[in-house]
């Protein structure tokens, strides 16, 4: 009876490995990754793509897609053409405001001044940049570092601030209040030796009090909702690391933070072994330099070098834990274990996933489906080609069955229109394009046609000018269609 019951856990381990070729793969001329992604209000994905700079070795510059279920980008926005003189990085997650309206926290790099800015941009369902708001003193060198809604519609925004000449300076930390329009309500500043690993901000409303994460290692920093008074302690938790962001708001008094937990015993040598997990943190911060935590679950394979991907949830009491490993015996691949489970360490199910490719994924959870995204690499190893990897996207269900999607070339092209609103001339113009489009329509509010031209394939810069002196007042729609790209952009008659 035993030897059967082996069989049969063995039999169903193996059917819990799917293999994954049903994905959303953007082949991109430069070295991408997502970043973060949601769902828009048009039940596509907008999506923030850092972009590899071969000069500086580093993801230094990002751009925002917006691409629909099956693979197909609807429309592109490019930080960096808006601000000419520097290059633009989203930090953190970019959030809806309202609908049709969203805000990135974005910086600014100046290189040449070696400077470092921060702003607000607005852009709606079409991306298109409708304001940017600079934040601080822009002589300082400040950059951003996370963003979040508190539960008052307010945006918080946190980051560091150079002072001092280069030689001895000090970040400090700043939070700034903000309207949902940018206006700034107040500023808080304070210091801390870990200022510069900032990751996460969140919000205890039952308590009157905003908690600052950081990156490898277990503080948090309390601060008051008048971001005046704030102080540090340490979540006391034996062999607990935080190697990523991955901490969240679970109800007004609570928050969840994902773990690595180093397995090394000291006694049997340096045996690398890790298992994933998270915390759950229920109690009013105390005045001991050490928060005791109750609830720490852990998770993960005996043996297992188990590396910590992500972590998301929809309902206060459920999560579902991304973690990844190596096994040859399953695939010479990176093999993903996606868990559901409960706050309270009750696991739904797991089920692991292999791929023809490496890929390096984290995990967003929506009312409806599951989205692991980030990026993949070609070669057979991450070393391989390690610079040019290229977005990915896996769509689940809510029970972690995949979703067929397709494989699409998703090409850089700036589409600008101009000048908008207008009355008479509207002029198109394409620049650093890696795509051919064939011909462009026009669609007025209600779906409809009223304008097709084809597009002279002379050049991969296309200047034109469109007489719409015959239009209606209202607001139309102009699509570039192409092969494999399709852009739309939104302009209005008046």
């Amino acid at each position: 009876m035993k030897k059967k019951l082996f069989i049969f856990s063995i039999l169903l381990s193996c059917f819990s490995t799917l293999y994954c070729q049903s994905s959303i793969r953007l082949y991109t001329p430069e070295s991408d990754f997502i970043r973060n992604i949601m769902a828009s209000d048009s039940n596509d994905y907008i999506a923030n793509i850092d972009i590899f700079n071969t000069n500086i070795m580093e993801f230094d510059s990002s751009i925002v897609i917006k691409i629909n279920k099956n693979g197909t980008v609807m429309n592109t926005l490019n930080l960096s053409s808006h601000f000419p003189d520097a290059r633009v990085v989203i930090e953190g997650k970019s959030l809806k405001l309202n609908t049709g309206e969203y805000v990135a926290l974005c910086n600014m790099f100046y290189d040449q001044q070696q400077m470092c800015n921060t702003g607000l941009v607005y852009f709606d369902d079409d991306l298109e940049i409708v304001s940017v708001k600079m934040m601080g003193d822009p002589s300082q060198y400040q950059k951003s570092k996370a963003m979040m809604l508190n539960s008052k519609h307010q945006l918080i925004v946190c980051g560091t601030v150079r002072c001092g000449n280069a030689s001895n300076y000090i970040d400090s930390v700043f939070l700034r209040k903000y309207i949902p329009q940018g206006d700034l309500i107040n500023e808080g500043r304070l210091f801390d030796s870990y200022s510069n690993s900032i990751q996460n901000i969140l919000e205890l409303p039952f308590y009157g009090l905003y908690v600052l994460h950081f990156r490898n290692n277990m503080n948090n920093t309390y601060v008051d909702t008048n971001l005046t008074t704030s102080r540090t302690v340490f979540n006391g938790c034996s062999g607990c690391s935080q190697t990523s962001p991955w901490t969240y708001q679970i109800s007004d008094r609570k928050f969840i933070k994902a773990i690595s937990i180093d397995l090394t015993d000291p006694i049997l040598g340096n045996y690398d072994a890790y298992d994933v997990g998270f915390i759950v943190k229920d109690t009013t911060p105390s005045t001991l330099p050490i928060d005791t935590i109750e609830e720490v679950y852990r998770f993960g394979e005996i043996n297992h070098l188990d590396m910590l991907c992500g972590l998301d949830f929809v309902a206060p009491d459920t999560v579902y834990l991304l973690y990844k490993f190596v096994d040859t015996t399953i695939s010479y691949k990176d093999v993903y274990t996606l868990q559901k489970s409960t706050t309270t360490g009750s696991v739904f199910w797991s089920k692991n996933y292999t791929c023809d490719v490496n890929r390096w994924l984290a995990i967003e959870a929506t009312d409806n489906e599951i989205l692991m995204y980030g990026r993949f690499w070609q070669g057979d190893s991450h070393l391989d080609d390690l610079y040019t990897s290229n977005p990915m996207i896996v769509r689940l269900d809510k029970e972690g069955v995949i979703l067929s999607t397709n494989d699409v070339s998703f090409q850089h092209a700036d589409v600008m229109l101009y000048p908008n609103p207008t009355n008479s001339i509207l002029n198109l113009r394409i620049e650093n394009s890696d795509c051919r489009f064939e011909n462009f329509k026009i669609f007025n509010i209600m779906g409809q046609c009223v304008y097709n031209a084809k597009v002279p394939k002379s050049s991969k810069d296309v200047n034109l000018k469109i007489d719409i002196s015959d239009f209606s007042k209202g607001t139309y729609f102009l699509q570039m269609i192409g092969d494999d790209s399709h852009v739309t952009k939104k302009f209005v008659v008046n």
